[in-house]
């Protein structure tokens, strides 16, 4: 028996695997939607300041960059389940 080798191994390694890559993304794909989901946020706060001071102009874009947002959001949630 080698060192440091276990004769019984309770878990597989498919789920050892699984608890140590948590959290680390090897999807592009992923990291594009976190990097677009900063620049919606970024607009957002922008739009907040915007819409104090033009508010009829400011209303339908701050509800386009909300929506897309939302949807944004979804496909991060999808993307780590």
């Amino acid at each position: 028996m080698r060192r440091g080798k276990r004769s019984f191994n309770f878990k597989s390694k498919g789920s050892y695997n699984r608890r140590r890559n948590r959290g680390v993304s090897n999807v592009p794909l992923n990291n594009i939607f976190r990097g677009f989901a900063i620049v919606l946020r970024i607009a957002m706060i922008l739009m907040i300041i915007i819409l104090i001071f033009d508010f009829k102009e400011a209303l339908g874009a701050f509800t386009k960059i909300f929506v897309l947002w939302s949807v944004n959001e979804l496909i991060l949630k999808a993307f780590d389940n």
